[in-house]
């Protein structure tokens, strides 16, 4: 009787113990793991995988805080979750060509301009271009983010063509006005983009 008491007691205790599932194991119904304490879905690193398949995951373990998390959306392409969007705008009254680049905007993270759009009230048109600088040296001219100046006239007006697309984090970006044509009062600006 002690014998039998004694295996119960040991099976038991090794029912608690760890279970380690290594080779292919596909899981059909529902896991759950919501009273774990602890659980790690993802495969983790500082580089993702070359490869991967649709709906794996991956943590990037020296990415910010939030940006850590990627997903296999397609075959061998890895996609940030929580991908954040945005539009920042600027707002010029009675814009002239003395206003190039003293007019400068920032993030805080890495972006990527997506779409430029642009009009004027009153007036005809004025030529705009972005550019992006040196944060230690802010008045001194950098790269052009617009593949070519973007005429803004009273109707919107748009590109998505970039020669630098990718601007850095904080690092100012100046807004260029090169011509004005008649005496617009106000220039809007609409800047499109996604953080990196």
């Amino acid at each position: 009787m002690t014998r039998i008491m004694a295996a119960i007691i040991l099976a038991a205790c090794l029912a608690q113990g760890q279970t380690v599932i290594n080779g292919n194991r596909a899981i059909t119904g529902a896991w759950d793991a919501g009273g774990a304490v602890s659980t790690k879905p993802a495969k983790a690193g500082t580089s993702l995988p070359a490869a991967c398949s649709a709906g794996e995951q991956f943590f990037k373990t020296d990415a910010g805080a939030g940006r850590n998390l990627h997903l296999c959306t397609s075959a061998n392409t890895w996609t940030r979750t929580g991908q954040a969007a945005g539009v920042k705008s600027l707002t010029v009254f009675d814009p002239s060509t003395g206003d190039s680049g003293r007019i400068q905007i920032m993030f805080d993270e890495g972006v990527t301009i997506t779409r430029v759009a642009c009009s004027v009230k009153g007036g005809t048109s004025a030529a705009i271009q972005l550019d992006e600088r040196a944060a230690a040296t802010p008045d001194t001219a950098g790269t052009a983010v617009l593949t070519s100046n973007l005429v803004c006239d009273t109707n919107e007006e748009v590109s998505t063509s970039f020669t630098n697309a990718g601007i850095a984090a904080r690092v100012p970006m100046a807004l260029l006005i090169s011509a004005v044509s008649g005496v617009p009062d106000t220039l809007r600006v609409f800047i499109s983009y996604t953080v990196d």
